[in-house]
């Protein structure tokens, strides 16, 4: 396979080809691919209550104390 011209090769023949191959004793499945959706949903669902709670507990800080608003809340 080294004296392969992949220069003269239709961009749909790049689909067919692997970058490199899987390690030894591994088995591609390239029909049901494990998917990490899951690692990012956990993330979000983590993140995103923590996030509010601390927005709302700066804008109580502003609209309630009367505190100028801004990155570091100089006066």
């Amino acid at each position: 396979m080294d004296n392969i011209d992949l220069s003269n090769l239709p961009l749909e023949a790049y689909e067919l080809i692997p970058t490199q191959m899987p390690p030894e004793g591994a088995i591609p499945n390239f029909a049901n691919l494990e998917s990490q959706a899951h690692i990012a949903a956990i993330s979000i669902y983590v993140t995103l209550p923590l996030m509010l709670i601390f927005l709302v507990m700066r804008l109580y800080v502003w609209l309630y104390m009367g505190r100028s608003f801004g990155p570091d809340d100089r006066q």
